[in-house]
């Protein structure tokens, strides 16, 4: 049986101060303590760590196995850039987890339920706010490293066959295209129905919105570089270009949402708002990634009559 919540928890939105009812997201929909249901372990070691899965109630009552990451650090922007990728990955056609959230966590409930981080345990408020993003049933690429036979053989394996897939080429330009720092084969998923499917899109905007950091700098095109042959590698970022070519669309269609999210954990930073929404669109255009990458842009020769 889910056990009852012990305390009157505020309200999701009291997370920000000054943002307009009407700027408030759509699609990122925003929980109370009340919706965080039971707690379902660690992905990990059980071990201070700053993500857990519980057991969600979403805006409609519908409960789900989630994976909640804590971010009681309010002045980094954590909950900001999970969100952004999530509504972009969206919009960009990108598998994605099915439902994310931004939800109120209880901390003396938790802590029964786990040891707390440094900062999770200083953090000053009885609830703290996190990201909660729905379990992708499948297997993360990383974890075949992790395998009880041969664990080594069976990674090099599903990171070739990850590499040599056309959703590893979305994800890299996508990744690209937003300034997503970390990229790594834990947060790549092997998804049970086919494909793979992003995840922890933290690190989004990076050199923007993150004014200092410890993550260090991983992408696919290395990946690419160092696991693929030169032909392969190179086809790998032309593909890339293909695959960027929805990107302004699928900025102008996710348009509102993401001003909304800017207007919520940003208020009144109207500057940072207008860098940010600059730095994307400029990276949409046409033209941009092949440039970036050096290679000719596939999508405009096939454009052409």
């Amino acid at each position: 049986m889910l056990d009852a919540q012990a305390a009157n928890p505020p309200s999701a939105t009291d997370i920000q101060t000054s943002a307009p009812v009407h700027a408030l997201p759509l699609e990122v929909p925003m929980l109370d303590a009340s919706a965080w249901r039971e707690y379902r372990g660690q992905p990990g070691k059980s071990t201070a760590n700053s993500t857990h899965i519980a057991v969600v109630a979403d805006d409609a009552g519908v409960e789900r196995i989630c994976f909640v990451k804590l971010a009681p650090k309010l002045d980094k922007p954590t909950l900001l850039c999970e969100a952004l990728g999530w509504v972009l990955a969206g919009h960009a056609g990108l598998r994605r987890s099915e439902f994310g959230a931004i939800i109120l966590v209880d901390k003396a409930r938790l802590a029964k339920s786990q040891p707390l981080t440094v900062e999770v345990a200083a953090f000053h408020g009885d609830f703290i706010p996190a990201w909660c993003s729905e379990a992708i049933p499948g297997n993360s690429v990383l974890s075949h490293a992790k395998s009880p036979s041969k664990p080594g053989m069976q990674f090099i394996t599903e990171h070739k066959t990850f590499l040599n897939s056309n959703d590893a080429r979305k994800i890299a330009a996508f990744d690209r295209w937003t300034g997503l720092r970390d990229r790594n084969m834990g947060n790549v998923i092997r998804h049970k129905a086919g494909g793979y499917a992003s995840i922890d899109h933290e690190t989004m905007l990076h050199d923007i919105l993150w004014v200092s950091s410890g993550f260090n700098h991983n992408c696919l095109v290395k990946h690419a570089e160092m696991a693929l042959d030169s032909k392969r590698a190179k086809a790998f970022k032309a593909d890339m270009t293909r695959a960027a070519a929805g990107h302004a669309e699928a900025l102008a269609s996710a348009q509102a949402e993401l001003n909304a999210l800017l207007n919520l954990f940003l208020p009144g930073a109207a500057d940072e708002h207008a860098v940010a929404m600059g730095f994307l669109s400029t990276r949409s255009q046409r033209g941009w990634l092949a440039g970036e990458l050096g290679v000719l842009d596939m999508a405009a020769k096939e454009d052409k009559p």
